[in-house]
C-alpha cells in the first residue's frame, strides 16, 4: 500500500514537474547544460521610420511617429529538438526603445519584448518585428530632426554557460519641416474697377512655391504656371479668385471683382461712321449744289457779256 502511494505521488511530482515548466506554451528552461548551437555573430537591430521621410513637410505642430524595430534573422536559431518538443534559441530581445529630437534626448522607454533570451519551446518562430509609435506635441514651424534608437540585451555562450550582458542598439534618423503657415497670395491685376477692353491681365505675387489655380466666374479652376492674360471676356460683371497650395497643404486665396464695358471702338465706330457719312453727305450735298449755282450764275454772266457786244 505504501509503496501504491509512493509511486502515485512520485507520478504527480514528476508531471507537475513536467507541466510546471510551460508558461503558455513556453518552456522557460534557462539552465540547459550545454548550450546547443555556437554564438551567432550578433548583429544590431534595423530600424525603419514609417510615416516620415527626408525632408518631407508636414502641416501640424503634433507629430505621431510610427517606426518598426526588426531583429536579424541571426538572433533566432532553430527549431532544435528539447526533451519532449522542437525549439528555438532566442538570441536577442530589444529592451528598450529612445528618441532624440532637436538634440534633446528622452528618457528610456521600455520596449516590452515578450521574447525570452535562451532556448524556449514556440509553436512556431518569434516575431522578429515590432511597432513603435512617439507621440510629439508642440512642434515649432520650422526644420527639426529626430533620431529614433532601440537597445537590445543579447545572449551568447563561453565553454558550458550562457551569458546575457552583450548590449547591441542602433539608431535611425530623419529631417522634416513643419509649415502650419498657409502662403501669401496676392492678386495685382485685374483690379475691382471697370475695364473697356475685354482682354484684361491676370498677374500675381506668392510668398512660397505653390500650385497655382484661378476661377472665373465660378467655373472650374485652372492651373497657372504665370502671369496670363483673360481674353475674350464678356461685357458685363466678372468675379475672380485665385488659390495657391503649398506642399505642406495649406491653402490661401484672394478674391477681386470688376466689370468690362463696350470698347470705344466698338460703342462709336458705327455710329461715328454714321455721322461722318452723313457730314461727308451733307457737305456734298452743298458742294454740288453750290457748284451748279455757281456755274449756272457764270453761265448768265458769259451770256449776257457775249450779247452786249
Amino acid at each position: 500500500m505504501k509503496r501504491t502511494i509512493s509511486l502515485v505521488m512520485i507520478s504527480i511530482l514528476l508531471l507537475l514537474i513536467l507541466f510546471g515548466q510551460f508558461d503558455n506554451g513556453v518552456v522557460a528552461t534557462q539552465d540547459w547544460p550545454d548550450p546547443p548551437f555556437s554564438t551567432p555573430s550578433h548583429q544590431p537591430p534595423f530600424i525603419e521610420i514609417l510615416n516620415l521621410s527626408e525632408n518631407q513637410i508636414v502641416n501640424s505642430n503634433s507629430l505621431n511617429v510610427r517606426f518598426i524595430v526588426t531583429k536579424p534573422s541571426s538572433w533566432i536559431s532553430g527549431p532544435t529538438m528539447t526533451w519532449i518538443t522542437p525549439g528555438y534559441i532566442c538570441w536577442g530581445k530589444i529592451n528598450y526603445i529612445s528618441y532624440t529630437l532637436d538634440g534633446i534626448q528622452s528618457d528610456m522607454i521600455s520596449a516590452n519584448d515578450p521574447t525570452e533570451l535562451g532556448l524556449r519551446v514556440y509553436s512556431s518562430s518569434p516575431s522578429r518585428v515590432m511597432d513603435f509609435s512617439l507621440n510629439l506635441t508642440g512642434l515649432s514651424d520650422g526644420v527639426h530632426s529626430i533620431r529614433v534608437s532601440a537597445e537590445a540585451e543579447c545572449l551568447y555562450c563561453e565553454g558550458h554557460a550562457w551569458l546575457s550582458n552583450f548590449v547591441v542598439g542602433n539608431s535611425s534618423e530623419v529631417t522634416f519641416i513643419v509649415d502650419t503657415g498657409p502662403p501669401i497670395i496676392t492678386l495685382v491685376s485685374p483690379i475691382s474697377k471697370e475695364y473697356n477692353t475685354t482682354n484684361v491681365s491676370l498677374c500675381y505675387l506668392v510668398s512660397e512655391p505653390s500650385e497655382v489655380t484661378y476661377s472665373l466666374d465660378g467655373l472650374a479652376n485652372v492651373t497657372l504656371l504665370g502671369n496670363i492674360t483673360l481674353s475674350n471676356l464678356t461685357v458685363g460683371a466678372h468675379s475672380l479668385t485665385i488659390f495657391a497650395l503649398d506642399a505642406a497643404g495649406n491653402v490661401a486665396f484672394d478674391s477681386i471683382e470688376f466689370s468690362v464695358a463696350e470698347s470705344e471702338s466698338r460703342v462709336f465706330s458705327l455710329p461715328l461712321f454714321v455721322a461722318i457719312f452723313c457730314v461727308l453727305l451733307v457737305i456734298g450735298c452743298f458742294s454740288v449744289a453750290f457748284f451748279l449755282s455757281r456755274k449756272r450764275r457764270y453761265t448768265q454772266t458769259a451770256s449776257c457779256f457775249f450779247r452786249c457786244r
